[in-house]
């Protein structure tokens, strides 16, 4: 029979030298995720700003002028016509 008095991970509140370890490994795998995640956003909004600037540099190319360009690309990204293209 086991002893109804001692502590067991089958039932109860864990014992604190196991939130000693919990803790630090909750803090870090959250960190982590977190990190994780920054990094990707920051990748998909610089790819996204990338061709933004690459379809804005072609166009200035063609000779249109700068202040259309970018009044373009704003109307663009706001769902209307892509009118620096």
């Amino acid at each position: 029979m086991s002893d109804s008095a001692s502590p067991s991970a089958l039932h109860g509140r864990p014992s604190p030298a196991a939130y000693k370890v919990m803790a630090p490994l909750a803090w870090l795998s959250a960190s982590l995720a977190t990190a994780v995640a920054i990094y990707l956003l920051a990748g998909l909004v610089l790819a996204a700003n990338t061709r933004e600037a690459e379809q804005i540099s072609d166009a200035a190319g063609a000779g249109r002028p700068y202040l259309a360009l970018v009044i373009g690309a704003f109307a663009a990204r706001q769902g209307r016509s892509d009118r620096y293209r």
